[in-house]
């Protein structure tokens, strides 16, 4: 009887194969435990994680979650006075029109910022639209705005930016994604991150 070597080929390439499988599942969890959610970078004194929420920094010690990074947000336009416009005020009213072709992202953009005005700033946020509505939100349009309630008038428009008008403020998009990347924009000048 002739005996067998233990480490032929086919020994040899089951081991490799085996250690392939087993290594590429080690590999797997090693990279899924290093997603995106403990991804961290400093930004003006700031340190962001990246998380499923978005860019999320602690300011005050609130947790404040940006849909955009804060390099995207420092290319926002916004008009010189509207931050002193808005700091130090204790209510602010937001408001749009409920047949705004861009209302889900507006509404976002307004329950993303509500809780960092809150929170951080003090700032009391109270939910409007510019006409009756089905809702029983009360009417708000820019002729309600004065000093010490401002107003923010969120708008679809061809030019995207953020403006005011007397103590109004328009934040300005073109389409959905632009509207969360306006109210980052201004909510990162609110809270001292972008200048």
């Amino acid at each position: 009887m002739k005996k067998q070597k233990f480490w032929n080929k086919t020994t040899i390439m089951t081991f490799a194969i085996v250690f392939l499988m087993v290594f590429s599942v080690f590999g797997f969890i090693l990279g899924y435990s290093t997603s995106p959610s403990q991804e961290k970078f400093k930004y003006n004194e700031f340190t962001f994680r990246v998380t499923n929420e978005g860019f999320v920094t602690e300011i005050n010690n609130q947790q404040v979650a940006f849909s955009s990074a804060p390099e995207q947000a420092e290319l926002v336009a916004v008009a010189s006075d509207v931050v002193g416009k808005l700091v130090s005020k204790g209510m602010v009213y937001f408001t749009y029109d409920p047949d705004d072709p861009l209302k889900e992202a507006i509404a976002l953009a307004q329950f993303s910022m509500a809780s960092p005005l809150n929170d951080v700033l003090n700032i009391y946020a109270v939910p409007g639209f510019t006409e009756e509505n089905e809702f029983g939100q009360p009417v708000i349009t820019c002729q309600n705005a004065t000093a010490f309630v401002p107003v923010i008038l969120f708008e679809q428009s061809n030019s995207t930016g953020i403006t005011s008008a007397g103590n109004c403020i328009m934040v300005r998009a073109s389409y959905a994604e632009e509207m969360l990347l306006m109210k980052d924009g201004l909510l990162y000048r609110l809270v001292g991150i972008v200048q």
